[in-house]
């Protein structure tokens, strides 16, 4: 009852009911598949998931914990969103240097109406990722040194989905108890997806637009990549065109639907 398919989307709902001792039950939805770097989108939206309490998230983890336990190994953030304060989206990374429990987090933040659909993306590179919504980019982070530290991202990561209800944040303003009633909160996706560049293509870097190319101004910096920009005059490649429907995507990439589990017992993302 916590996830579940209708109108061709995916639900995710948290609910007021009492289940084992606790007062809500929600799921988490884990993607069988991992990967190492790419581009990972999440189309979905809060049409009647904002009520204050709630903590929607699209976020990834490591398979393997090879730096340690949280948060040594890493977490990358796709969108975090609470109901606190309606509109404000994040994406964030955490590391054994950055995270939120000592206040070094480092994540952007962007406004949006996410009672709409928005593509929430990261750009995950070996030396760089990117936050973008509907492919406007908010929030960079780069490889500052191989201290793993402060970049153990050089591992499989797999995708999570969840509508959490309290927490050490979605909790911070307290919950309103009667908006979890009757149908709940709920998180919509109509798709994650998920592209990995061809070895054999070219590295469109926008070295020259950060230097006084058309796109000066554009978030481009040596190493960002051209299709969040707009297009390289560095390199001569062109950005691809806006995000295609789930059943258009572009070439050349691997796709990987994600494959959920429905548990239903609360979660809170870190």
């Amino acid at each position: 009852e916590n996830a579940f398919v209708s109108d061709g989307t995916l639900k995710i709902r948290a609910h007021r009911e009492w289940y084992g001792g606790r007062r809500f039950t929600s799921a988490k939805l884990e993607s069988r598949a991992d990967w190492l770097y790419g581009k990972f989108h999440v189309r979905a939206r809060l049409q009647k998931g904002t009520a204050r309490g709630t903590w929607a998230a699209n976020w990834m983890m490591p398979r393997e914990s090879t730096y340690g336990r949280w948060p040594r190994s890493g977490e990358i953030d796709i969108m975090e969103h609470v109901g606190y304060d309606t509109g404000k989206i994040h994406g964030t990374v955490h590391t054994q240097a950055y995270h939120h429990s000592i206040g070094t987090q480092i994540g952007g933040s962007t406004r949006v109406d996410v009672k709409d659909w928005h593509t929430y993306t990261v750009e995950w590179r070996p030396d760089i990722m990117i936050f973008a919504c509907d492919n406007r980019v908010y929030q960079i982070f780069r490889k500052e040194s191989d201290d793993v530290s402060k970049w153990p991202f050089n591992q499989k990561f797999y995708v999570i989905l969840n509508m959490a209800v309290g927490g050490n944040w979605g909790g911070q303003m307290g919950i309103d108890d009667g908006a979890f009633d009757g149908e709940g909160q709920i998180m919509e996706v109509d798709w994650v997806r998920v592209e990995q560049r061809k070895a054999a293509e070219c590295e469109s870097w926008c070295n020259d637009d950060f230097s006084g190319g058309k796109n000066q101004g554009r978030h481009c910096m040596p190493g960002d990549m051209a299709h969040l920009c707009g297009g390289c005059s560095f390199c001569g490649s062109r950005s691809p065109t806006p995000a295609p429907s789930a059943t258009t995507p572009t070439t050349p990439t691997t796709t990987t639907p994600t494959t959920p589990t429905t548990p239903t017992t609360p979660t809170t993302p870190t």
